[in-house]
């Protein structure tokens, strides 16, 4: 999903994740009544990672948003992946972890169903 407007205001604010205990930076766009998100851990870990994308009220932005991420009980939109000013990517979503850790899963999976296949044949021969 791609979003592209102008920013209105961005912040820090409490209550994602486990508990309500975690932080995300909140995007607020003109001409929109729906707010962006994206996860960012602790309050300290939040307003570095919002201080550092430099964003500027007044520019135009796009956004790319994870459709398979869900919205949090206030409708806020979550799982921004990659912001864009202009053609300049301010901020991108490293994905290789996610990738890594999931081809390890499927892996797992695979060798633990042959090692069960291999059991069973043997013991119910």
């Amino acid at each position: 999903m791609k979003y592209q407007g102008i920013l209105e205001k961005a912040e820090t604010s409490k209550g994602f994740g486990n508990y309500g205990r975690s932080y995300a930076i909140l995007l607020d766009f003109q001409d929109s009544e729906e707010k962006f998100g994206m996860y960012g851990g602790t309050k300290e870990q939040a307003n570095r990672k919002l201080k550092n994308l430099e964003l500027v009220t007044g520019n135009d932005y796009t956004l790319f948003i994870d459709p398979s991420v869900h919205s949090d009980l206030n409708g806020i939109i979550l799982g921004i992946r990659k912001i864009k000013r202009e053609t300049e990517v301010i901020d991108k979503e490293n994905m290789n972890a996610h990738k890594i850790f999931g081809l390890l899963f499927i892996l797992l999976g695979i060798i633990s169903s042959a090692s069960f296949y291999l059991i069973a044949k043997r013991k119910f021969k």
